[in-house]
């Protein structure tokens, strides 16, 4: 994993090396205490709390603080934060173990700081609000280098080598990654979201590529766990409230925060189409402006309606007056009434109009009177009329001109006209001499793939092609490639699984190359062997620094005495001497001599 470990704003070359978007030698968090932030030290490849753990071994997956060992992660969620351990299955930074803060505030950095700021909540993964920004808890007084941002404690590229990650985006091995999964490595199957791992798919569902299954539902990856926007109350006295979110506008309506719609409810009865804009519902006038027909009001009157009218509580109401019909009322018209002139009549019938003089009627218009050829039409006396039908490739309409059979092919000659095609593709047709389009052209400036299909990539990873038909960027599913091997332990070699992940370390050596091994020898000496650089042990080396004597040998010394050789392979002091040495004489008795005899005593 690409990560920059700083100490204040000193970025320590012997952890990692900006190679391209970032590379870091080896996976030792550090080398040195120098590579560690504050007070802590270097135990192991790990920054720890300085005399917090002396000699203090912990199990595999555990990690000491303050001489205890915590789990590195919860059961329901990893631990990913700089120096975070598990405690009652929550994760815990090592310098707030054992602080208490004040309800709604949390522990950073050993302080203590709001959840939420004033004006927005923090609802990222570990997140306390800092001089009125949400920021990771373990980022707190961390600060990166120019093109950098802390991600879990430690400091990233907010670019990749091909694309520039989007805000609250990092890059990690090269790929675009929440900062909340920085670190994080979640199994197969599995995709992290907000510091955590989650199913790709639901179980009755599959869900889309940017989505993963929470609560058998599939949900957006930035909006896990409740900390998608918006946060603030969507009630009916807060309709049309406007707050933004990831790049989109969240509007309140009646049935909850929605992106696209934008229907609401003005309360006046008399506008439609209302629209939430800049905050506020509103709606436009009902235009009253097409009154009814007649109708009979009776057997003998005939009720007209006038236009404009006059919208009523939702409703156009139009002035009307009564027209008595001596001859009767049929159909919403009187029936062949006598006239004097069109006043005597109401509209569409005018007098003679029927054809018969002096009395109210209705001539038919016809389709050729209209210049229609297709479709029913009004025949302007109440009822429709039949114009008939098109030959294909012509429809009713089809030119543009309601009621006349037409195509879209009439056209300028040598204009243009462009649409879509393929795989974000574009191909265009030609008007001809005649005004009519030619045929399509070939599809060109495709992309790459269709929207939305997935391919394999990387370690075991998958992309998926986005709407410019361009693949996204490679989400990694793990490690290494497969069948890849590197060395491990003592010159063994561990190969990389078909799941992207190393397998065990195997055909290891029986030490590590430099080691030095001792044994006793001879007379109290040492030898020794080094530990050659294929990992088994060099031949024995000559033996070194030997005593005078093996341990319990005796010899001779002094006057007849004895002298054994101790466990250091020392002789030790002189025993059991005689009285006196072989052949020495001395004066006896009067004048007389006597002489030393072998064993060491005196002769007569």
């Amino acid at each position: 994993m690409n990560r920059l470990l700083l100490i204040g704003i000193v970025l320590t070359a012997s952890v990692c090396l900006v190679l391209g978007v970032g590379t870091c030698s080896g996976d030792l968090v550090c080398q040195v205490d120098m590579d560690c932030p504050g007070a802590k030290i270097c135990v192991d490849g790990e920054c720890v709390i300085a005399d917090s753990c002396p000699e203090i071994p912990c199990p595999e997956g555990e990690a000491c603080v303050a001489g205890v060992c915590y789990p590195k992660d919860c059961q329901t969620r990893p631990c990913p934060g700089m120096g975070e351990v598990c405690i009652e299955d929550e994760c815990v930074p090592e310098d707030c173990i054992g602080v208490e803060c004040e309800p709604g505030t949390v522990c950073a950095g050993g302080l203590c700081y709001p959840q939420n700021c004033e004006t927005h909540e923090c609802t990222g993964y570990g997140e306390v609000c800092v001089d009125g920004e949400c920021v990771q808890r373990s980022c707190v007084g961390v600060e990166c280098p120019d093109g950098q941002v802390c991600a879990n404690g430690y400091c990233y590229p907010t670019a990749c080598s091909a694309i520039d990650c989007p805000d609250g985006y990092v890059c990690e091995d090269n790929v675009c990654v929440e900062t909340s999964c920085a670190t994080v490595e979640c199994p197969d199957g599995q995709q992290c979201a907000n510091g955590r791992c989650w199913p790709r798919d639901c179980p009755e569902v599959d869900c889309a590529p940017g989505e993963v299954c929470e609560d058998d539902v599939c949900v957006a990856v930035e909006c896990v766990e409740g900390q998608c926007c918006p946060v603030g109350e969507c009630t009916p006295a807060v309709e049309c409230l406007e707050e933004e979110c990831g790049g989109e506008v969240y509007v309140c309506l009646q049935s909850g925060w929605s992106t696209t719609d934008r229907s609401c409810d003005d309360g006046d009865a008399c506008t439609v189409d209302d629209q939430c804009a800049g905050g506020a519902c509103a709606g436009t006038d009902m235009v009253c402006d097409t009154a009814p027909p007649p109708v009979c009001k009776d057997a003998n009157t005939v009720e007209a309606f006038a236009a404009p009218g006059q919208c009523v509580d939702g409703t156009c109401e139009y002035p009307s007056v009564d027209v008595p019909c001596p001859n009767g009322c049929a159909n919403g018209r009187c029936l062949g009434g006598a006239c004097n002139d069109d006043s005597d009549c109401i509209p569409p019938d005018t007098c003679g109009g029927g054809g018969v003089p002096d009395v109210c009627g209705c001539t038919p218009t016809t389709c050729e009177a209209e210049g229609k050829n297709c479709g029913d039409i009004d025949d302007g006396c109440g009822g429709t009329i039949p114009c008939g039908t098109c030959i294909p490739p012509d429809t009713c309409g089809g030119g543009g001109t309601p009621n006349v059979c037409g195509n879209t092919g009439g056209c300028t000659p040598d204009d243009t006209q462009d649409q879509p095609c393929g795989n974000c593709g574009t191909q265009t047709r030609t008007c001809d001499n005649t005004g009519q389009w030619g045929d399509w052209g070939n599809c060109t400036n495709e992309g790459v793939c269709t929207p939305n299909d997935t391919r394999p990539c990387g370690n075991c990873g998958t992309e998926t092609c986005l709407a410019d038909c361009t693949w996204g960027s490679c989400q990694e599913g793990g490690v290494c490639t497969p069948d890849d091997t590197r060395p491990c332990g003592n010159c063994g070699i561990e190969t990389c699984q078909s799941n992207c992940n190393w397998g065990t370390c195997t055909g290891e050596g029986v030490c590590t190359p430099t080691d030095t091994q001792d044994e006793p020898c001879g007379n109290c000496g040492t030898r020794y062997r080094t530990c050659l650089n294929d990992c088994s042990w060099d031949v024995w080396g000559s033996c070194q620094n030997q005593g005078v004597c093996t341990p319990t040998d005796t010899r001779s010394c002094g006057d007849c005495g004895t002298e054994t050789c101790q466990a250091d392979c020392t002789w030790g002091s002189c025993q059991n001497q005689g009285v006196c040495t072989p052949n020495d004489t001395q004066g006896c008795g009067d004048c007389g001599t006597r002489t030393c005899l072998g064993d060491c005593t005196w002769g007569s």
